[in-house]
């Protein structure tokens, strides 16, 4: 059950949120070991609850939630009093609500990692296997260091593709707003008058009337068409068989496929760096990065490499083998392996191909606009032609 509550805390400051509990004694409970005070507690209604719209914990947050932790735990701050501080200074409820429920895991004798991995939908396995390296080593701050570093580079590789393909998509998605505004309520107009006049119809102008009139008919056939067609998408990427097709046609598309093939490679190198580097075992980092590198082919061949792995394998000669990673990657691994310098050779691949994404997406960028420019302009160029062609076949009958 949820629980809302108000409290004030050891320096009288007044704090409010909600917590899951069996009942509500137990939540009471919970909060006093927190040493809080209670001013009110009671139970959330399951009915409309205007905070489920802030459940989300956005990457931005966690990312400066571990800044923080790293930084108070730099300066000598005791874990537990490092989280019950920084719960007071979070402002999403639904992150703030996760981090009271760790502290109250680490008090009751948990592990920081353990406690985090009861809330899979906020930290990842990659974070959770650094953390629990960072324990065993007693050497968090620095593993929280390149959580970090692994985090924003996430966010950097995602906003750089995004941004690749945002601006296209919304020139795309307006232009086809006003072609679909003028073949739908501005050409009838026309063709009505064309019509009562008998003027001739020359072939643009009734291609277009064509349009105009099976959109007319079947609009609501093609709405559901695409919505069942956007679910039926969905559905497919859920399956790992239907993944796999989507990835292989997606992943050999021209320009995009090779944009999104080098930001799997930069998250594969990202990712197996940072759990290496923080002590994690090359196997358990295997298992772990299969779940992140966004290939779904490339998965595929992680499990193949940390399978050979196990039994005592070269990772960079199983690398080579999949197919699936470039010449580059695996010269890398092999002289990572061979110098005992895995983790700062995949770090280099991983700004390698950092850079070559940036690279790709102003590539992308300069190639999609004008490609979309003359689409969305010949569309509009082409409703006008056959607007104005009769007009001058118009002024002909009028003449004679």
């Amino acid at each position: 059950m949820q629980f809302r509550y108000m409290v004030l805390d050891e320096s009288g400051k007044k704090l409010s949120g909600q917590l899951e509990a069996s009942s509500m004694d137990k939540a009471a409970d919970s909060l006093r070991q927190l040493g809080y005070h209670i001013l009110n507690i009671s139970a959330v209604s399951k009915g409309f609850n205007i905070e489920l719209f802030s459940r989300r914990v956005k990457t931005e947050e966690l990312l400066m939630f571990t800044i923080q932790l790293r930084s108070m735990l730099s300066a000598g701050v005791p874990l537990s009093q490092a989280l019950a501080t920084l719960q007071e200074e979070i402002e999403n409820p639904a992150l703030r609500q996760i981090i009271i429920q760790v502290l109250k895991d680490i008090r009751e004798g948990a592990s920081f990692a353990d406690s985090l991995a009861k809330h899979p939908q906020v930290f990842s396995g990659i974070y959770i296997n650094m953390v629990a390296a960072g324990e065993v080593s007693g050497n968090m701050e620095d593993v929280l260091a390149k959580v970090a570093h692994f985090i924003q580079k996430q966010m950097e590789l995602q906003q750089k593709v995004s941004t690749a393909l945002f601006y296209p998509l919304i020139l795309v998605v307006f232009g086809l707003v006003i072609v679909t505004y003028l073949v739908m309520f501005v050409f009838p107009n026309f063709i009505k008058i064309f019509q009562e006049a008998g003027v001739p119809l020359p072939l643009p102008t009734r291609i277009l009337y064509s349009i105009n009139v099976f959109l007319r008919l079947f609009w609501l056939p093609l709405i559901l068409f695409i919505v069942l067609g956007i679910i039926g998408l969905n559905v497919a990427l859920k399956l790992p068989k239907g993944k796999e097709v989507v990835d292989r046609i997606v992943f050999k598309l021209p320009v995009i496929g090779s944009l999104l093939l080098k930001s799997s490679l930069a998250r594969f190198a990202w990712s197996l760096s940072g759990l290496l580097g923080s002590g994690v075992t090359l196997i358990e980092s295997l298992t772990t990065v299969e779940n992140v590198v966004g290939s779904s082919q490339m998965a595929k061949a992680i499990r193949d490499v940390r399978a050979s792995v196990t039994k005592g394998e070269s990772i960079a000669k199983k690398l080579a083998e999949s197919g699936q990673f470039p010449p580059l990657v695996v010269q890398m691994a092999r002289i990572g392996e061979e110098s005992g310098s895995l983790p700062d050779m995949l770090n280099k691949v991983a700004e390698h191909y950092d850079m070559m994404v940036d690279f790709g997406v102003k590539k992308l960028t300069t190639l999609i606009e004008p490609i979309a420019l003359v689409i969305i302009g010949g569309a509009v160029a082409f409703i006008f032609a056959s607007l104005i062609l009769p007009i001058f076949n118009m002024v002909h009958v009028l003449r004679h």
